[in-house]
C-alpha cells in the first residue's frame, strides 16, 4: 500500500455488485488508487512500469459518504464504501492493518471533499467505455444519446441472454455486468463532479478544470 500527497494506492479484493448468487460469490483482485474523493479500481498493477494495467474499470465518487469495517461470514478483513446515495461497495484487504490504513485514508478523503475551503478535485480522467457498451448490445457512437433507462433495458436483456441458470456463459454474465457496473459507476461519478462544481460556482469560486457552461459534456 503506497501513500503519496493525498494519493493511496494498492491491491484489494472487489466483491462483485450483482445481486445474484453468482455475483455475490465474485470477488477478484484489483488494483486500487484513491486520488482526491475519487476511488478508481484497475485491472491489476504492472511492477515493472510503476502504472496500473489498463484503463480505470471503474470510479467511485465517495464525496458525502462514509467507510467502515463491514462483517462477513468468511472474511475477516473487509471494508465497505457507504455511498451517499446508498449503494455501496464492499473489498477486502490482505490484512488487518491494510484494512485499517484504508478506512483511514478513505475517512480523510471524504473529510477534505467536505472542506468548502478544500481545492476541488477534478472530473475523473475519460475511461474507454466503447467496449463496454457493446457488451450490452448497444451501438457506442450513440453512448451519449443513451438514457439511464436505454441501459438497464439493454442489461437486463443481456443478462438474461447470458445468465448461467439459462444456460449462459457465467463468463460472458460476468463480462456483461462489469460493462454495466462500470458505465453507471462512471456516469454517475461525472455528474456528482458537476454537480459539485456548479455549486462552487454558485460561492463564485474559480475552478479552471470545468466551465459553468461545459458541464454536461462531462457526463459520459
Amino acid at each position: 500500500m503506497d501513500h503519496g500527497s493525498h494519493r493511496t494506492t494498492g491491491h484489494l479484493l472487489k466483491k462483485g455488485g450483482s445481486r445474484t448468487k453468482f455475483g455475490r460469490r465474485n470477488w477478484k483482485k484489483r488494483w486500487f488508487v484513491l486520488e482526491g474523493c475519487y476511488l478508481f479500481y484497475f485491472e491489476d498493477f504492472d511492477p515493472k512500469s510503476s502504472r496500473p494495467v489498463g484503463a480505470a474499470k471503474g470510479v467511485v465518487n465517495i464525496s458525502g459518504g462514509e467507510c467502515d469495517r463491514f462483517p462477513h461470514r468468511t472474511r475477516a478483513e473487509c471494508l465497505a464504501v457507504n455511498k451517499a446515495n446508498g449503494a455501496q461497495m464492499v473489498m477486502e484487504a490482505p490484512s488487518e492493518r491494510l484494512k485499517n490504513a484504508w478506512i483511514e485514508a478513505i475517512d480523510k478523503a471524504i473529510e477534505r471533499a467536505a472542506d468548502p475551503d478544500a481545492p476541488a478535485d477534478a472530473t475523473p480522467p475519460g475511461l474507454d467505455q466503447d467496449e463496454f457498451y457493446e457488451r450490452l448490445g448497444l451501438d457506442a457512437a450513440t453512448k451519449h444519446e443513451l438514457s439511464d433507462k436505454d441501459l438497464k433495458r439493454a442489461y437486463r436483456k443481456a443478462t438474461l441472454k447470458h445468465h448461467p441458470d439459462k444456460g449462459g456463459d457465467p463468463d460472458a454474465f460476468q463480462a456483461v455486468h462489469e460493462a454495466y457496473e462500470i458505465i453507471t459507476s462512471t456516469r454517475e461519478a461525472k455528474l456528482e463532479a458537476a454537480k459539485f462544481c456548479e455549486c462552487l460556482f454558485s460561492k463564485a469560486v474559480s475552478y479552471t478544470h470545468l466551465r459553468a457552461h461545459e458541464t454536461l459534456r462531462y457526463l459520459v
